[in-house]
């Protein structure tokens, strides 16, 4: 299993990630929760990242399928809908 690196935190400005690994599940106090290992674009840091959210699990799913239904190498530009914590993401596929 990937290791588990500090969470990814998503803000209304956004940011570009790379994802890393293919998806593996944390154990939190809410159960199990998928996830996948990002490097966000900007400064080379290497992230968790939380993929249950449905604003973010139905976009990627689509991207997945196209990427022959591999998460890892996915490039993503994403952003919260808002500054509410239970906003929805904004999710787009960045190509090289």
């Amino acid at each position: 299993m990937p290791e588990r690196k500090d969470p990814l935190r998503v803000d209304t400005v956004g940011v570009t990630i790379k994802i890393m690994t293919e998806p593996f599940v944390i154990n939190t106090t809410r159960g199990y929760a998928p996830a996948v290992n990002v490097r966000v674009e900007d400064t080379g840091e290497e992230r968790t990242m939380f993929i249950g959210a449905k604003s973010l699990a139905d976009p990627l799913q689509h991207m997945v399928e196209s990427n022959g239904g591999r998460f890892s190498g996915l490039k993503l530009s994403l952003k919260k809908q808002s500054d509410d914590r239970y906003a929805g993401y904004l999710v787009n596929e960045v190509k090289d």
